[in-house]
């Protein structure tokens, strides 16, 4: 999503996937010592407590679109305050394959009606997954983010993403 919002410094995208390639295993290796971590203490550290500790160090822009999709991770500390009917989650995936469907929850979780919008506007203005990444990336990258979004969807009874 980045890469295709042009957010992405790099424009060739087989240097996406060789930095891709270069940055994995110290992601790998700082969700496997949060994991830890979590077990360790009690209550258990959430991910912004333990990017503070300085334990996660964001050396370059894809490690922080790597971090920011670990969605699980970023919900868990508000579940402790608030109960999950109190929260909503947008699916991207729904809203851009089924927007009247996702919208219409967003309206009614927040207590609004209905509203007529342009929804084949839209669907026109959506562009297919597959054309922006290397299928290979697009395999690493659902391979990895499987776990967390099971996390994700095990939690709160929904499925939000694509069949895996």
């Amino acid at each position: 999503m980045e890469f295709r919002k042009g957010h992405v410094n790099e424009s060739h995208p087989d240097h996406f996937e060789e930095i891709l390639n270069q940055t994995m295993p110290e992601i790998q290796r700082v969700l496997k010592d949060f994991e830890i971590m979590r077990k360790e203490t009690s209550p258990s550290i959430n991910i912004w407590e333990y990017t503070w500790l300085g334990r996660a160090v964001i050396a370059n822009e894809f490690e922080r679109f790597i971090g920011g999709g670990l969605y699980y991770y970023h919900i868990e500390p508000f579940l402790k305050h608030y109960s999950k009917s109190r929260i909503h989650i947008v699916s991207t995936y729904q809203l851009e394959t089924n927007p009247e469907i996702e919208v219409g929850k967003l309206f009614k979780f927040v207590g609004l009606e209905s509203q007529s919008l342009d929804w084949e506007a839209l669907r026109r203005s959506v562009k297919p997954p597959e054309e922006d990444m290397n299928p290979r990336v697009r395999e690493m990258l659902t391979k990895f983010f499987q776990r967390h979004n099971k996390m994700l969807e095990d939690e709160f009874g929904e499925t939000f993403y694509l069949e895996y």
